[in-house]
């Protein structure tokens, strides 16, 4: 069944993104991090924490972002075709981009995104997931980028404070 949307009012991502993020996080820390410090304290190591945690996660993306925006339901972390990751204040930012596509290294030269380059949204992210987390970084796909058209589905982390997050152009 399709959605309608029956206000005229806009849809602000940016403010919906922000409730994720700050909802995940506080989730995490305030409740799976203590399960987790227990879990380690009793000797039970093999107790599925992070995939819980996963599966909480997608249920709360899916009702705070993608069901207001009436987007679709696309699982969170996979890339989000209508979440568009754009700089926040001026045209440049530090970034981290993928050395290869999805590679997992962070240590591509190019150390600073403009303007210019299309990145859409795929999840927040902290470098060390056993401990407390902010979702510090956001983690997008290159769309595409006019001076480096090689970059296209590259993957980059961009701290949250240099973002803000608009719903694409149908």
């Amino acid at each position: 069944m399709a959605r309608i949307r029956h206000s005229t009012r806009p849809i602000n991502m940016d403010v919906m993104m922000s409730s994720f993020r700050l909802a995940s996080r506080d989730l995490f820390n305030n409740y799976f991090h203590k399960l987790m410090v227990e879990k380690r304290e009793n000797g039970n190591e093999k107790f599925p924490i992070h995939e819980n945690f996963v599966k909480v996660q997608n249920i709360l993306f899916d009702t705070l972002v993608l069901n207001p925006a009436m987007i679709g339901n696309i699982s969170y972390g996979d890339l989000q075709p209508n979440i568009r990751v754009e700089l926040r204040y001026g045209s440049h930012a530090p970034v981290l981009i993928n050395r290869e596509l999805r590679s997992g290294y962070w240590d591509h030269p190019i150390k600073e995104i403009n303007d210019s380059a299309n990145m859409l949204f795929m999840s927040f992210f902290d470098w060390n997931k056993d401990d407390f987390i902010d979702n510090q970084y956001v983690v997008a796909q290159i769309d595409n980028w006019f001076e480096y058209p090689s970059m296209k589905g590259k993957c980059v982390l961009i701290e949250n404070r240099y973002v803000k997050f608009t719903l694409t152009q149908s």
